[in-house]
C-alpha cells in the first residue's frame, strides 16, 4: 500500500514523471565486531 501511495504521490506533485529512484538503506552503531562491521559495510555499500 505505500509503494501505490509513493507511486499515486509522485505523479500528482511531478506530472506523472521520475527521472531518477534511489533505494537507499544503512545501518548503524558504534560498538560492533568485525564482523558485524562486515556486514553493516555489505548493507551500506553492496546492498547484500
Amino acid at each position: 500500500e505505500s509503494i501505490i501511495r509513493a507511486i499515486d504521490q509522485i505523479k500528482q506533485l511531478y506530472d506523472g514523471k521520475l527521472d531518477v529512484i534511489v533505494n537507499n538503506a544503512g545501518i548503524f552503531t558504534t560498538e560492533i565486531t568485525v564482523n558485524v562491521a562486515r556486514e553493516l559495510f555489505n548493507t551500506n555499500c553492496y546492498w547484500r
